[in-house]
């Protein structure tokens, strides 16, 4: 009797946990397919979003990966600028010390 039942509970959960990747799948689709584009006919925000990325030929996706033109010349300013603070901070702390020898 006890087999039987533990059969069939795990014939049940198996199924129990089909059924809830389907409707977790259904309802995905149903957010992305339907519920997003609803709400985005709805929102000035996101179409202004939308027209900002399609005035600068920018797409959303790439922009985490440095595929966006403008990404990556702002990193390379940005490194630049890193690079010359480095520089002066070591002039200044080499400028200090050289300074401060020469009064010993």
């Amino acid at each position: 009797m006890w087999a039987m039942n533990a059969t069939m509970s795990r014939g049940m959960s198996v199924t129990r946990k089909i059924f809830q990747l389907f409707c977790w799948s259904v309802g995905l689709w149903a957010f992305f397919a339907i519920v997003t584009p609803w709400l985005y006919d709805r929102s000035p925000a996101w179409q202004r979003y939308y027209h900002v990325q399609e005035e600068n030929d920018l797409h959303s996706g790439a922009v985490y990966y440095c595929d966006v033109p403008v990404t990556l010349e702002s990193e390379l300013h940005v490194r630049e600028s890193v690079r010359e603070g480095m520089k002066a901070w070591q002039n200044r702390r080499h400028g200090t010390n050289a300074t401060h020898n020469a009064e010993k």
